[in-house]
């Protein structure tokens, strides 16, 4: 089942990251990404969902699947998966990760807020720049940075999550 020169393989293969996969939006994109025959870097926290998932996508899909279970929050995370990916030749890189604080903002502590702001906003912003990179080398490619409806008004009790979303928004409309 495996169409690695397809079209869509040609454009954004044969690799693609996806980033918050283990889940939800993130699962669906590796399980759409996997149809259309591009092999996958799947990240995410939860390593035994990363490897359930990886295991159907390659059984059913003929792609060769990467689990990592990194925690996005940590300020060095993309860096390291830039550097662990360096002889994989991605082409799409889906940031679907985040966390979401929800309360009033003096209630949560500033090291969860920084926390929040490293995974919405660290994160992706290091990815973009080093697999951009690449993509810019080669000629094409495609990145989807996942935001959100918060992200265009503030709220009382989502607020820096929803300052990290406009930053997403923002970054990607300036891409």
């Amino acid at each position: 089942m495996h169409s690695a020169n397809s079209p869509f393989s040609d454009t954004y293969g044969p690799w693609a990251l996806v980033a918050g996969a283990s889940a939800g939006v993130g699962a669906a994109f590796a399980e759409a990404l996997a149809q259309r025959g591009l092999d996958l870097v799947l990240v995410a926290r939860r390593m035994p969902e990363l490897r359930a998932l990886a295991e159907r996508l390659s059984a059913s899909y003929g792609v060769a699947v990467r689990p990592m279970g990194l925690d996005l929050a940590e300020p060095e995370t993309a860096s390291r998966l830039a550097a662990e990916c360096a002889s994989l030749d991605i082409g799409l890189l889906v940031y679907n990760a985040a966390l979401s604080l929800i309360g009033p903002f003096l209630d949560q502590p500033l090291d969860r807020h920084l926390r929040e702001l490293d995974t919405n906003c660290r994160a992706p912003l290091g990815l973009v720049y080093a697999f951009g990179q690449r993509m810019q080398a080669r000629g094409h490619g495609g990145i989807v940075l996942m935001s959100s409806l918060a992200g265009g008004q503030g709220g009382p009790f989502i607020a820096n999550y929803a300052a990290t979303k406009a930053f997403t928004t923002v970054l990607a409309e300036g891409l």
